[in-house]
């Protein structure tokens, strides 16, 4: 197991940042309200009882594939509280919680996280549910909700919400209309620029990311790299702003939408699914194609208003359709950040009456190969009819992602009609009561550890039907692409037994290069679990300790040019000192004597970096800024016994 050494001064300055500001948030954000994470499945989100968790932190906490909350290559999405409109005695009564600017809402049954993890515990209840309940005076309205998720790789593609709202009042609630605010977008690249198409056989809109263009003339932007002459920014590639690129990926591949799955006829007995699309801004105005329907901030408007965000019949048809029809007020191109209000109803609720909602937050991508490749081959136009496609055609990435979003609402589906219970259980995720995998780096390789999981009896065979596991490795990122390393049999597992955990040594490895790991289980049927949750920063194999003397130390990459060529961003800004002791000192001089950082090396290996995103320092100087360009000395001074005091004084350079 990975042991760490104390923080250093720089690192608490680091973390005492953190905790402040993220303090902070959360005294201004929670308040009476529990905010919660659901993180078992690749869909994860922050979820309470009062539903404006994110709009008052201001975070996006919907995240996809979010195993962990890693800074890079990830979907973002928020729910922005709720609005509800009903009459008592024919008088219009509205509730809006939104934006900073909550509204009377009481909590009154904090919201709760359940951890029922390889169904350990019950397998008649989801792996990870949030159970919460809520009170609008004004109405009266009473909310119960519980949000679910399955970390089972058929079911973790979205997330489910169960609404239960009863009328806890002595008066009729009339055409009683419930809607979730919902501004969806990417985490990086352009957020002007998505488009929606309408899914008539799923009642649903899906969003997926398109060109960016020109605000007045509506032209599309090009771009003079990678794809970016021919399909532009769609999806967001990396390469398309630079030239001689390293990296490719899509960074906004994702499809999702949030939809309706079981909703009771309204009153009349007809569809009481709607859907609104409009936009935000910065400010979390809405505005749209007519100032008299959509241009005040939400919290500022009439009642009236708010019906009309509630009732409103998006057009049902892709935005390219509703853009191209002179009589369709929908598709401008203030939809192209896209706002949405999700709303059931009108429901007439008696005294004590409820009705019951189950909604869902679903997502879809092509396969994350294919997202890191990136290039013309995953943006190009190919064939998609039937969706009223300008020319019948959409991107390939979106396309593959609008199949996945397809079995991702099926299994969403498949759940609900068995109630709430997967059809297929696959072994167990390892190390799941820890969340985490044992690795540590060792001279010349990485060692990776986890608990076995051979107790596990399938509920539908009633047998273990454990075979073994895949150890799988990424030198990319946190969330892969993976290649399978090993793959152990149950008995081969079981010879590799230490101290209560199968250990395994990653041999294979370069010096300098981090890597990453997860550990998956499967059966004898094939079925996979999940993976591990992975660690968080890279792996590096530990080098062996240089001369005592430190004479043979030396800098790579030298010249460090703006970012280090490491496939794995999260480390680009980091420099090695190699062969240095096992026990020295290194300080960083600007020509002129200045000092610009001291670094401590004690942990027994030959070698020691200068910025990483496991110590929190993108080589920062020591007053927490980046090094100019220019030339540095070094001086690396021995604290081995023997030889303390001997120093080796090099140089390196840093070109911006």
């Amino acid at each position: 197991m990975t042991h760490k050494k104390p923080y250093s001064l720089f690192q608490w300055v680091t973390l005492v940042a953190i905790i402040i500001t993220m303090l902070g948030l959360q005294t201004m954000a929670f308040g009476q309200f529990s905010s919660v994470l659901l993180s078992r499945a690749k869909a994860t989100g922050i979820f309470d009882e009062g539903f404006a968790h994110n709009n008052l932190t201001g975070w996006d906490l919907m995240n996809y594939p979010g195993y962990i909350h890693s800074p890079y290559d990830f979907f973002a999405g928020n729910q922005h509280g709720v609005i509800v409109y009903a009459k008592k005695a024919g008088a219009a009564v509205t509730f809006i919680n939104y934006a900073k600017k909550p509204q009377s809402i009481v909590s009154v049954e904090a919201s709760t996280l359940h951890k029922n993890y390889n169904f350990e515990s019950t397998f008649n209840e989801p792996e990870e549910y949030i159970v919460g309940k809520s009170h609008i005076p004004d109405l009266p309205l009473d909310i119960e909700v519980k949000w679910m998720a399955w970390g089972l790789p058929k079911y973790d593609d979205f997330i489910l919400a169960r609404v239960i709202l009863t009328n806890s009042g002595d008066q009729t609630l009339e055409e009683l209309r419930w809607g979730l605010n919902i501004p969806w977008q990417q985490a990086n690249g352009f957020n002007h620029d998505q488009k929606y198409i309408w899914d008539e056989e799923r009642k649903c809109f899906i969003f997926y990311d398109d060109r960016s263009f020109n605000w007045e003339t509506e032209q599309v932007t090009y771009f003079g790299y990678g794809p970016g002459p021919q399909t532009g920014d769609a999806g967001d590639p990396r390469d398309i702003g630079v030239p001689n690129a390293i990296r490719h990926e899509l960074r906004s591949p994702t499809v999702y939408t949030a939809c309706g799955l079981v909703v009771p006829p309204d009153r009349d007995g007809n569809d009481a699914r709607h859907y609104n699309i409009l936009r935000t801004d910065d400010t979390h105005e809405i505005e749209g194609d007519t100032p008299e329907r959509e241009a005040k901030p939400v919290v500022q408007n009439t009642p009236e208003q708010l019906f009309d965000k509630l009732a409103h019949e998006q057009a049902r048809m892709s935005w390219d359709q509703a853009h191209a029809d002179p009589n369709v007020k929908d598709g401008n191109k203030y939809e192209r950040r896209p706002y949405e209000v999700m709303s059931f109803g009108p429901y007439d609720l008696e005294p004590g009456q409820s009705v019951e909602i189950v909604y869902a937050y679903i997502f879809g991508q092509t396969t994350r190969d294919k997202i890191v490749q990136g290039t013309i081959e995953n943006t190009k136009l190919v064939d998609f009819p039937g969706y009223g496609l300008e020319g019948d055609q959409i991107y390939k990435f979106a396309k593959e992602g609008i199949e996945a979003f397809w079995e991702n609402y099926d299994a969403a589906m498949e759940l609900i009609n068995n109630n709430y219970q997967p059809t297929q259980y696959p072994p167990p995720t390892v190390m799941y009561k820890d969340d985490i995998l044992q690795v540590s780096a060792e001279p010349g390789y990485n060692q990776i550890a986890f608990e076995p999981v051979d107790d596990f009896v399938d509920p539908i065979s009633n047998t273990n039907d454990l075979a073994g596991y895949r150890i799988y490795r990424s030198n990319y990122s946190q969330i892969g692409p993976w290649e399978l390393l090993a793959d152990l049999s149950v008995s081969e597992a079981s010879e590799a037994m230490q101290n209560g955990l199968v250990v395994y040594q990653d041999q294979d490895v370069t010096l300098g290069i981090g890597y990453y790991y997860t550990v998956s289980s499967y059966d004898t049927e094939g079925l996979e679990s999940e993976p591990v949750v992975y660690h968080q920063d890279a792996l590096f194999p530990r080098r062996e300790p240089g001369v005592a003397d430190a004479s043979e130390t030396y800098v790579v990459p030298n010249p460090f040019r703006v970012i280090n060529k490491l496939i794995d961003s999260s480390e680009w800004n980091r420099i090695s000192f190699v062969n240095v002791p096992a026990q020295c000192t290194i300080r960083i001089y600007t020509p002129a004597g200045d000092l610009v950082r001291e670094l401590e090396h004690d942990d027994g290996s030959g070698e020691k970096s200068w910025g990483s995103s496991a110590t929190l320092d993108l080589m920062a100087t020591r007053y927490w800024k980046r090094p100019s360009p220019g030339i540095y000395i070094y001086q690396v001074e021995s604290n081995v016994s023997g030889h303390e005091g001997e120093t080796f004084v090099g140089k390196f350079a840093i070109i911006r």
